[in-house]
């Protein structure tokens, strides 16, 4: 990523429920390597039945 990029620049993840957390983290650390250092995370309401 570019350097001006970085400051202006969040990524937003949006998983399934039952996505396993070594994926999250794996995806974590490519980010982290790209300097993508802003991230947001995004989970949806539970429906109740």
């Amino acid at each position: 990523m570019k350097e001006e990029d970085q400051n202006v620049m969040t990524v937003s993840i949006k998983a399934d429920k039952d996505t396993k957390m070594g994926i999250i983290t794996d995806i974590k650390q490519a980010l982290r390597r790209a300097y993508a250092l802003k991230i947001n995370y995004q989970a949806s309401a539970r429906q109740s039945f």
